[in-house]
This record gives structure tokens, C-alpha cells and sequence, in this order.
């Protein structure tokens, strides 16, 4: 038996589950055997995936009531599964709010059994299929009695919650049903109850439950039920936003497995498109795949921007931060291949009236009551979202503005990888001509140097207040270069973007002979280290990729290296933060450097490895932004794609001598597959619209030619800067 087979089936059989053991049967990559490309990469490509699925997918054997629980939503609703399995204690839907700043939660649908109170369970086993986000759990206690019980939150009907439940034992047991607080419930039939919100509820909702068997009040919003042994239960809840002439929630007619049918195929088809990783360290991949099965049950609703613990810990009041979750969202999904998924959020952040408002707000702020941004078309970003997306006020950190680069390189990144004429000219010239303008009007030339300098505000270190900060002056300059480019090709606004050219070129940028400073007039005295440390150097490379060419490459280097060791090597650092690191690292090509940073998310993982706080020792679980900021890392290790120059297996970590991708998104709508083995390059595949352009068996840098909707690749002079 080979290393990598004996070391999953060794894996396999610690955690104890059927499924893992299934698995280990299977070969740890299809690719491994081959030493030529693939007829079909992305059939090849879907073995492996539904293999990595089965194989990290939860299971457990203990329950814990002091856990956060198992993370299950389907991007519109959802909540952390009981250690019990029989419900959502707190149930989160993304468009439910008490006030304009505030997610409202409910009290889910919670079955319980008085037979079982206090009694201590002979046996407890439950799981999370990744495959389609199904949790079971069962229990047993010594009278052998207990339960079976499958919950979901449907990826198809997304305002669905389904559980099905099956007393075991050799007597009849009653059950308890304890349902959302809302003024009155109704019972229109002996298996039907619905619940509306009170009157002047800020956002008035509705609630349904059907029961296959009937129900019977007990106490206010709780309900019994009678069930003989082995006699299932099928419960369907349905909660959605409502109006006051809203039509009544029809009653749920489907069967527990029609329902579950479509709940899997729904989640089928995301996996299907979605891009595949093989890693050689198991553990990273485990967390990879665990981090795309959360950024797809808490992101890409086309309503509200997610918070950055969606549906499981209402920091901040669950805002949206556009830096947060509701950016690195849109990043992942664009980057992993689903981006209508991430076009749902970057519809919900281009509301131009609030965009022009934040605009006309930070520029007041920054540069005094009386002032105006540069033109009444000026666009800024809110640093935490209200539901209109317009600012919430949380000063100092709503003065952010590098975050004006970070969300148009959003918008910029989708552009490159899913090419649309429509949207360079609807969506994305508009957002960059508006963030040029603000940043023209907050840059203002200094007439001894003829720089041109920003006013005081906070880094991305956000206890950082100072002029001309390192991070807003890279975002400011690629926001320029970019409005400026695009204007050129577009054949727009000649005259006012030569004005932001000039911004850009004369853009004071921090720095000694050795290293780029955090701000005008930096000592390099500050200590880093803990949850703030030092930021703002990410921006050296990330987002902002197509700002290398201008930036000294040894000396952004040099300053990563040294930022690294000020920051402690990453002690007490929020996760998404050290993420962000290890991209700028490996945009450098430094991928050694970048897997030390990317181990940093194990510090991060929670006391039941359930998932990843915001950083080590946080009770802020399952930290949405880390986990998407978490997806791109290898990605990046795979395929580099930027002004249309493509780099695959530029920035492995040398330890990797194993590696394989499949699917995996590139500039022009390109799909790149490869595999690595034993330190060399077996194969790669370039695929466009499903066929094949080029294959290749060693790395390669090229360069992508467009012409109209048809694309070539030829090699480059170089590999990517």
C-alpha cells in the first residue's frame, strides 16, 4: 500500500464513521496513476471531489451542549444544529432585521422528549455530510430507547428547514415541539401551525410548520405529539419576510425525501461547478473543503450581504463589513468558479445613491465640514453596510478607506475571470470612475515635494490613525490606474482620467531604502503582534495584484518578511488577517513563507474542531471571513492569472511534492486543471467553454490574447512579476 493510501486509511479509521471507511477504499487521487492528461479533466477532476467530500465531512461520537454546534444554512437561513439534533436553538435568516442595523434571530423549531431528561446516553453519534449538508444524529440510552433524527436547510427552497425524526425503543414516547415567539400561533389544521411577527416588527416575517402526524397544544408556542416506536415524524418549517398583504404560506405537500431529492441536487450542482484541490497535507485540506462547505451555506444570498459569523454569533450586531465575510465572499466564489454566487453580492454592495452618499460623508469627515468630493458622481464604500448600504457609523473605523480598493478589486477580479461587456459598462466603469473621483478629491498635492498626499486616517491596522497610511495609498493609486485603463479602452472621459493618471503617478508612497513604511513619516518604530499587529502591507500584493509591476519587488519582500517577524509570526492574529498575509506571499511567488502563514488557521480552530473562530481563543465561531479568505490560499498556490499573464504551480511550497487541482478559474473564463508529482509537473490543461486550448507538462507562464469572445494562449517572455 502506498503512503498516501495508508495514511487516509489510517485517518479513516480514527475518526470511527462508515463513511470514512467507505472512503478509504478509494484511491487518494485518480490523477496519481496517470502521467498524461485526462481525456476530460473535469470528469476526473468530480471523482475526486465527491471522494475529498466524503472523506472530510463531519462526525462525532461525544456530545458537548458547551459547543457551538455544527454550522448548516443554505446562504438565506440558518443556524447551529443542537448537540442533540433535534433543531436550531437559533435560527438566523440573512433578511431579517430588528432595526436597520440589527439581524433578528427565532427561537427554531426544537423538538425535545421528557422520557429523556436526565438520563445518560449509551451511545451518540452524529454527522455532517459536505456532500449535501444533511446532519443525522443518533442517540441511545440504556434502556435502549433514543432516536434517529435528519435535518436540513434546503439548498433548493432556501426559506425551508426540514427534520425528520424516528423514536427507537420498545415503547410509545411524546414528544415536545417548542416553535418561534411571535404573538399569536395558529393551528389551521390538526397537522398545520403558522406564526406571524407583530405588527410593527421592522421587518415583518412569517412562519409555517406542517406535521405528518397531528399536533397538540400544550402551553403557548408549544406543541405535543404522540409517536408509537419506529414511526417517523416529518417536520417542515418555512420562514420568509412577509408584508401585511402577504398571502397565507401554503402548506408544505412534499414528502421528507422529495424535499431532501431536490435539497441534494441543488447542492450537486454547486459542487459541480465548484473547483478541486488534492493537497498533501490532509489537514489543510480538510479545512479547505470544510471552508467552501461553509462559504456556500452562509454567503451568496441575492438580498442581504452575510455577517461575519453568519447564522452562528452575532458579533457586531451581524453588520456586513465590506472587508468582512460580504467581501471575501465574493472573492471565493469568484475564484472557486461560482460566480453567480458572487455576483449576488456584488449586486448587493453597487447601490450607487448610498455609494455617492458615503462619498460626499467620508470626504467631510476627512477634510473638513464644507468640503466636496471631486464631482458629484464620487463613490465610496461603507466600512460596516446598513441594509441600504449606506454607512453605520462606528468612528474610527468607518475611516478606513482602503477598503475603496479592496471592494472594487471585487468587481475587477469577477470582470477578468468571467468576461461581460455588459457589466465592464454598467457595473464596473461607473463604481471606478465614482471611487477615482473620491480619491481625487481627498489627495491633495504637496507643493514642496509635487506629491501628491492623503489626509489622516485609519489603516487597515485599525488602531492605526496617521497621514497618508501605506494601505490607502496602494489602494488609491490601483483604483486610478484601473478607472484610467479602463476609461482608455472604453473611449470615456479622456480628459478628467488623465487627471487621475496623474494622481496615480505622483501618489507619495512611504518608504525607505529598505523597506515600504506603514505611513508619511513613519520611524518603523511601532511594535506589532497580537490582534491588531501590522496591516497594511498586504496591499503590497493583494488585491491589488496589478500594482506589482510599479512597486520594488525585493523591497515589498523584504518588508513582508519583516512585517511577519513584527507581527510575532502571527500570535493572537485574527485568521482572515494572516490569509491575507500568505497572499501577498505567494503573489510574490514565496509559497514556503505563505504555507507557514496559512498553518496559522489550526490556532484558530475551536476546542471541538466544529470550525474556525476569528482568531485563537475567540468565542467568535465559525468566523465566516476566514473561511473564505482561507479558499483562495492554495488557489493562489495553483493558478495565478493577472492582466492577462497565467502562471500554474508558480508559487507550490517546496515541502509539496504532491499537488493536484482541477477546474480551477483563470482570467478570460479559462478553466486550469494539473497535477504534480514527486516535485515535477505531470500535466496541465487550459479549457475554455468546456474544451481543451492547450496542454502542457511543464510549468509555463502565458499570455492570454482576446479576440472578441474567442481567446489564445502563448507563452510569456516571463513568469508573472
Amino acid at each position: 500500500m502506498s503512503f498516501p493510501r495508508r495514511r487516509l486509511l489510517l485517518w479513516s479509521l480514527a475518526h470511527h464513521t462508515c463513511c470514512l471507511l467507505m472512503s478509504a477504499v478509494l484511491p487518494l487521487s485518480v490523477s496519481a496513476a496517470e502521467a498524461n492528461p485526462p481525456a476530460d479533466p473535469a470528469t476526473e477532476g468530480r471523482t475526486v471531489q465527491l471522494e475529498r467530500l466524503r472523506i472530510h465531512s463531519f462526525a462525532s461520537k461525544r456530545a458537548d451542549d458547551k459547543a457551538p454546534g455544527l454550522l448548516l444554512g443554505n446562504a438565506r437561513l440558518g443556524g447551529c444544529l443542537a448537540a442533540s439534533g433535534l433543531g436550531i436553538p437559533t435560527l438566523w435568516t440573512a433578511e431579517l432585521w430588528s432595526d436597520t442595523d440589527h439581524r433578528l434571530p427565532l427561537q427554531g423549531p426544537l423538538l425535545s422528549c421528557p422520557a429523556f431528561a436526565g438520563l445518560t446516553t449509551a451511545s451518540y453519534h452524529q454527522e455532517l455530510s459536505l456532500l449535501d449538508g444533511v446532519a443525522k444524529t443518533s442517540v441511545r440510552y440504556p434502556n435502549d430507547a433514543g432516536y434517529d433524527v435528519e435535518l436540513f436547510a434546503s439548498m433548493a427552497d432556501v426559506s425551508l428547514l426540514t427534520l425528520r425524526l424516528t423514536p427507537r425503543g420498545a415503547a410509545e414516547s411524546e414528544w415536545l415541539l417548542d416553535l418561534p415567539a411571535t404573538p399569536t400561533v395558529d393551528q389551521t389544521a390538526p397537522t398545520c401551525l403558522s406564526g406571524k411577527s407583530a405588527p410593527d416588527a421592522f421587518t415583518p416575517f412569517a412562519w409555517s410548520l406542517v406535521s405528518d402526524p397531528p399536533l397538540t397544544r400544550a402551553a403557548g408556542n408549544r406543541f405535543s405529539l404522540r409517536l408509537a416506536p419506529d414511526q417517523p415524524v416529518t417536520l417542515t418549517f418555512r420562514l420568509r419576510a412577509d408584508t401585511p398583504t402577504a398571502p397565507a404560506i401554503p402548506p408544505e405537500n412534499k414528502t421528507f425525501d422529495e424535499l431532501l431529492a431536490s435539497h441534494r441536487a441543488a447542492w450537486d450542482s454547486l459542487w459541480q461547478r465548484s473547483a478541486v484541490l488534492v493537497l498533501p497535507d490532509l489537514d489543510l485540506e480538510r479545512l479547505w473543503y470544510r471552508s467552501l462547505y461553509w462559504t456556500l451555506s452562509t454567503c451568496g444570498n441575492d438580498r442581504f450581504l452575510p455577517g461575519e459569523s453568519m447564522f452562528a454569533v452575532p458579533c457586531w450586531d451581524m453588520h456586513p463589513f465590506t472587508y468582512g465575510a460580504a467581501g471575501w465572499a465574493a472573492q471565493a466564489f469568484t475564484s472557486v468558479g461560482l460566480p453567480e454566487r458572487a455576483k449576488a453580492i456584488l449586486d448587493c454592495h453597487f447601490k450607487g445613491a448610498a455609494l455617492r452618499d458615503n462619498a460626499l460623508f467620508y470626504t467631510r469627515v476627512l477634510m473638513g465640514d464644507s468640503a466636496q468630493p471631486a464631482s458629484p458622481e464620487a463613490m465610496a464604500f461603507a466600512h460596516e453596510v446598513k441594509t441600504d448600504g449606506r454607512n453605520i457609523p462606528c468612528e474610527p473605523y468607518e475611516l478606513q478607506r482602503h477598503l475603496d480598493g479592496f471592494a472594487a478589486a471585487l468587481f475587477q477580479r469577477h470582470r477578468q475571470l468571467y468576461p461581460d461587456k455588459s457589466f465592464s459598462i454598467a457595473d464596473l466603469y461607473p463604481l471606478m470612475k465614482g471611487l477615482a473621483e473620491s480619491w481625487c478629491g481627498l489627495a491633495q498635492r504637496d507643493p514642496k515635494s509635487g506629491d501628491y498626499l492623503l489626509p489622516k486616517m485609519t489603516s487597515l491596522t485599525e488602531d492605526l490613525i496617521a497621514i497618508h497610511p501605506i494601505d490607502a495609498a496602494l489602494a488609491a493609486k490601483w483604483c486610478l490606474m484601473i478607472a484610467r485603463r479602463d476609461a482608455v479602452t472604453l473611449g470615456l472621459d479622456a480628459e478628467r482620467s488623465k487627471h487621475w493618471q496623474d494622481v496615480a503617478d505622483h501618489l507619495h508612497m512611504p518608504q525607505n531604502d529598505q523597506r515600504y513604511l506603514e505611513y508619511s513619516g513613519d520611524l518603523d518604530q511601532r511594535p506589532g503582534g497580537g490582534y491588531q499587529g501590522v496591516r497594511g502591507f498586504v496591499y503590497l500584493s493583494y488585491p491589488t495584484m496589478e500594482l506589482r509591476p510599479t512597486l520594488d519587488r525585493v523591497k515589498s519582500m523584504r518588508t513582508l518578511d519583516h512585517t511577519w517577524e513584527r507581527n510575532l509570526k502571527g500570535e493572537g492574529m485574527i485568521g482572515f488577517v494572516a490569509n491575507w498575509f500568505a497572499l501577498a506571499d505567494l503573489h510574490y511567488g514565496r509559497g514556503d513563507h505563505a504555507l507557514e502563514i496559512l498553518k496559522h488557521n489550526f490556532r484558530c480552530e475551536d476546542t471541538w474542531k466544529q470550525g474556525v473562530s476569528e482568531f485563537p481563543g475567540s468565542k467568535n465561531y465559525h468566523f465566516t471571513t476566514n473561511y473564505a479568505s482561507y479558499l483562495l490560499v492554495p488557489l493562489a498556490m495553483a493558478v495565478q492569472s493577472v492582466d492577462d499573464r497565467l502562471d500554474v504551480f508558480s508559487a507550490v511550497p517546496s515541502a509539496w511534492k504532491n499537488f493536484a487541482f482541477y477546474q480551477v478559474p483563470a482570467e478570460a473564463g479559462l478553466r486550469v486543471s494539473g497535477v504534480m508529482r514527486d516535485g515535477n509537473v505531470s500535466w496541465i490543461t487550459y479549457a475554455h467553454d468546456g474544451k481543451v486550448l492547450r496542454q502542457a507538462t511543464d510549468r509555463e507562464s502565458l499570455r492570454i490574447e482576446r479576440t472578441g469572445s474567442s481567446i489564445r494562449l502563448k507563452k510569456a517572455d516571463a513568469a508573472i512579476p
